[in-house]
């Protein structure tokens, strides 16, 4: 601060925000439970489901792919794959989901073959000048 400010500095006032008490959730009865396997048959679900799936693998792929300024960044990135991910287990464990990966189709497994193929890797080499 400058010696010609000396004396002005505003102060910061001070609010008091009210903030809701979670409510403490009840036990998974029997009827509940119901309830929540029949939740994988709505498309409104599985739309959401997908969502938060894409939203992961951008997550993902932003953490891969992007030069990040600070490791802030970074950690930011991991905490939200991290944390889709684990909503994605919570959901699947209470909707009964069991999340199996498929094999791969022929066509899919030939394209990837083909992928790995074209893909060269380029040693060190000196360059002369």
């Amino acid at each position: 601060m400058a010696w010609w400010k000396f004396g002005r500095t505003k102060f910061p006032t001070f609010s008091v925000i009210e903030v809701s008490a979670p409510r403490k959730l009840g036990p998974l009865t029997r009827e509940l439970r119901e309830t929540l396997l029949t939740l994988n048959s709505h498309p409104g679900f599985s739309y959401l489901l997908e969502r938060l799936k894409a939203q992961k693998a951008a997550f993902e792929a932003v953490l891969r792919t992007q030069k990040h300024e600070e490791l802030k960044d970074v950690h930011f990135v991991q905490a939200a794959v991290y944390w889709a991910g684990w909503l994605q287990r919570q959901i699947s464990e209470l909707t009964g989901q069991i999340v199996t990966p498929l094999p791969a189709s022929h066509a899919e497994q030939e394209e990837f073959e083909n992928a790995l193929r074209a893909i060269s890797v380029v040693e060190g080499e000196q360059i002369s000048e």
